[in-house]
């Protein structure tokens, strides 16, 4: 009994050391290989000088990509719940000499990001996570220039297609369908998307798939 528990708890912390090693910044030249981010930058439709936020940033992965793009002249809002990896993202993007990204503690349904500034907003692998989809997507969109878009980036087993979200969500996963009637619901346009997109870490059954979502021109 007692060598069983063991057993368990050693499998749950090498799954946890898994799980998280990906946002390691040891680790993002090999994420570099799969995540397809001149694909996902395309998607964003970012020029120079524009104003971007990566909302659950965690230590800064995209939140890198995204300064080279926009540059000096640009802003880029690194948004997360976790302090601690806000402190190590700060450190990181000092390094790099990157002054123009700010980063905001942010709360579970709400950004704090500023009104009618941003010109756009990634979410990479966070989205199934939050428990008020729609508000939180009203959120963003009111953080948005119009025109603006909100590209979300998530996860499906191909076996998980047919689960309801419910049951996706238990397993952090989501498929794009949910994503396209919550755009809806929030008053944003369909955009650019890509389903599959890659090949999360490389895995055969584990895709990533993006999908955008434009503010009108016009309303809220």
């Amino acid at each position: 009994m007692k060598k069983s528990f063991y057993l368990s708890l050693l499998f749950f912390c090498c799954l946890s050391i898994t799980t998280w090693a990906q946002y390691d910044v040891s680790s993002w030249k090999s994420r570099d290989q799969w995540q397809k981010v001149p694909e996902l930058l395309k998607a964003l439709n970012l020029k120079p000088g524009a104003k971007v936020a990566d909302v659950g940033c965690h230590k800064g992965y995209m939140t890198m990509h995204l300064a080279k793009k926009v540059g000096k002249t640009g802003k880029v809002y690194a948004v997360d719940l976790d302090n601690y990896k806000l402190v190590a993202l700060d450190e990181e993007a000092k390094k790099r000499g990157f002054s123009q990204i700010k980063t905001i503690q942010g709360k579970p349904n709400d950004p704090l990001l500023p009104t009618a500034t941003l010109d756009a907003v990634i979410m990479i692998d966070t989205y199934h996570e939050v428990a008020k989809p729609i508000k939180f997507l009203k959120k963003l969109k009111k953080a948005l220039k119009p025109g603006g878009r909100i590209v979300i980036v998530e996860t499906i087993r191909t076996y998980r297609k047919h689960l309801s979200r419910k049951e996706q969500l238990e397993k952090h996963n989501l498929d794009i369908g949910f994503v396209r009637f919550d755009f809806k619901k929030a008053g944003l346009s369909l955009g650019v998307s890509a389903y599959p997109f890659t090949k999360y870490k490389n895995k055969e059954t584990h895709w990533m798939w993006y999908l955008a979502g434009i503010k009108p021109n016009k309303g809220i």
